[in-house]
């Protein structure tokens, strides 16, 4: 018997299908299950069920998967929905922040595609920690470049800095096609491994990767630099800042001020499908 009570499963129904999660020690679905009690619903969060006979977690299923997947079995969306997506990645973690949660593993393989591919939702807090007295990049798990440098993160004295600098880095990826700390754009941007290092070495000097304003706009610039810099005291903060660079991003491009930033990418890759 696991040491803990189980979770009943709610009932499923065709339009709330659930997808289990692999199978893991009881103990980390329980405690993934326990931080989706502490946060509440969201509609930028993946819905749980509840845990299943089989000791996993169980999620509404999301038929397009991760970012990542989407992004190598479809046609790039345009900017205006990628630049949407970020916007609500960033509220999604809002909602765990204002709740008392680090994510700790802030990337897109751990943020859903809707059904309808125009949202998106984050899920998976087996790394979440609740209530992070300090700073935490000791327990960071994100994948570098998205993880913060540990100087960088205890000499900001910010407790979200692994969330935060994560955030900026997608958002960079999202907004620009181009990784952190990449050499060329696209899902796989960079050369060898040498090269990867070399760059990522970038970070530990505080060297971050940059928006050009005259391409995505002042708001999206400066928004993404304070994200690395971690700037922002929370991720509701640095949600409300997407927002509204969205929202500035789409009045400067309706005036013909802004050129849409896809034709600007100097390379589609060959592992994505064109989107005619």
């Amino acid at each position: 018997m696991p040491p803990f009570p189980k979770i009943s499963l709610l009932p499923q129904s065709q339009d709330e299908p659930g997808w289990a999660k692999e199978l893991r020690p009881f103990a980390y679905a329980y405690l993934e299950h326990r931080i989706y009690e502490q946060v509440g619903p969201h509609p930028c969060l993946a819905k749980c069920l509840g845990i299943n006979d089989e000791n996993a977690l169980v999620l509404r299923r999301m038929a397009n998967g991760s970012i990542q997947n989407y992004l190598l079995t479809h046609p790039r969306p345009d900017f205006a929905t990628r630049a949407q997506w970020v916007v609500e990645i960033a509220h999604g973690m809002g909602h765990l922040h204002g709740a008392g949660v680090l994510w700790n593993d802030c990337s897109i393989f751990n943020t859903l595609v809707s059904d309808d591919g125009a949202h998106a939702l984050i899920c998976d807090f087996g790394s979440a920690v609740i209530w992070p007295a300090v700073a935490c990049p000791r327990i960071d798990v994100a994948p570098p470049p998205y993880a913060v440098p540990l100087s960088h993160a205890f000499g900001s004295g910010n407790p979200w800095a692994p969330d935060l600098f994560a955030l900026a880095g997608v958002a960079l990826f999202l907004l620009s096609w181009q990784h952190p700390c990449a050499a060329v754009p696209g899902l796989d941007g960079w050369g060898n491994e040498e090269e990867y290092m070399e760059r990522i070495a970038a970070h530990e000097r505080s060297e971050f990767d940059k928006l050009d304003p005259k391409r995505f706009g002042e708001h999206f610039a400066q928004v993404v630099d304070r994200g690395f810099w971690l700037k922002h005291a929370d991720g509701q903060q640095f949600a409300r800042e997407l927002e509204d660079a969205l929202k500035h991003w789409k009045e400067a491009f309706s005036r013909g001020d802004l050129p849409d930033p896809d034709t600007m990418i100097r390379e589609i890759p060959a592992n994505v499908p064109d989107g005619g």
